[in-house]
């Protein structure tokens, strides 16, 4: 019976260094859960926030092209009953609003 228990107590000593690399305690991966949750959570949010950042542009491209739409019609009301150039509409849409340095104005040259 005791060679029994003392082979045991060997067979238990000898898997005591292999558990450690085979089985987490509670605490440990409670702890590893939580940090890969945040990372999860920190990443969902990126593009959550650059959906906002290009939402927020095309609202602002919206409101620039409704703006120059009142703008034009209101300029087209007082120019009446005389019509009036797109050369001048024109001017008059690059003194209320600048003109962004992406947008150029296409050439009218034949060249």
């Amino acid at each position: 019976m005791r060679q029994k228990l003392e082979s045991m107590d060997n067979q238990f000593a000898e898997q005591r260094p292999s558990c450690r690399k085979k089985y987490v305690l509670r605490e440990d991966y409670i702890r590893n859960q939580a940090v890969l949750e945040a990372k999860m959570d920190s990443i969902q949010h990126t593009p959550t926030d650059l959906y906002k950042i290009e939402s927020q542009k095309e609202m602002n491209d919206k409101a620039r092209r409704e703006g120059m739409r009142w703008h034009l019609i209101n300029t087209l009301n007082k120019a009446r009953p005389y019509t009036s150039s797109e050369v001048f509409l024109l001017d008059v849409m690059r003194g209320i609003y600048p003109m962004p340095p992406h947008w150029s104005c296409a050439s009218s040259s034949n060249t």
